[in-house]
């Protein structure tokens, strides 16, 4: 863990190095892009996913924390995770193998309400992250916003489904 944390470390650092350009022929211009305006469009993208991921993230720990808030009428097989977790293994016996290929593995996100929304919410959270588009040339309180927009709308979006939606 320790070698993992070292290299991204080291990868980090090397992306955030400059570049010298003292050896290039005269003439040529590599000086800093102009400022960007601030992209509403941006900021919306990442607001949408970061609620998403939020709501997402409410599902997964009300499935997970508090399955008696969700309606009667869910199938518990699936929404309940103290009775989901055997829908990986055949006929919900762990000792009968996978239920199917990779249903223990990487298609447990495909057996419950846990896993499925889990793996959305970073999914989407991912997404969002990947929209801020760290490494462009723009001002760093534009990133900045960007952050805060992010943080609002993942916590809007998990409270609205955890604190309102399943409430009991």
């Amino acid at each position: 863990m320790k070698a993992l944390a070292l290299l991204l470390a080291l990868i980090l650092l090397a992306g955030c190095s400059r570049r010298r350009y003292n050896d290039l022929p005269k003439g040529v211009d590599f000086g800093a892009a102009p400022a960007r305006a601030y992209s509403i469009k941006r900021a919306a993208a990442v607001a949408g996913l970061a609620a998403a991921s939020g709501a997402a993230w409410g599902v997964h720990e009300t499935a997970v924390h508090h399955p008696s808030r969700l309606p009667a009428g869910w199938n518990r097989q699936w929404w309940d995770s103290r009775e989901s977790w055997r829908n990986k293994y055949r006929h919900g016996d762990p000792d009968a193998g996978p239920a199917y290929f990779g249903s223990t593995t990487f298609l447990a996100w495909t057996t419950d309400a846990k896993h499925l929304f889990g793996t959305a919410h970073r999914a989407t959270l991912f997404g969002s992250a990947l929209i801020i588009g760290l490494g462009q040339r723009r001002p760093v309180w534009h990133y900045l916003l960007d952050a805060g927009v992010s943080f609002v709308a993942f916590s809007a979006g998990f409270h609205a489904v955890y604190s309102v939606a399943f409430q009991p």
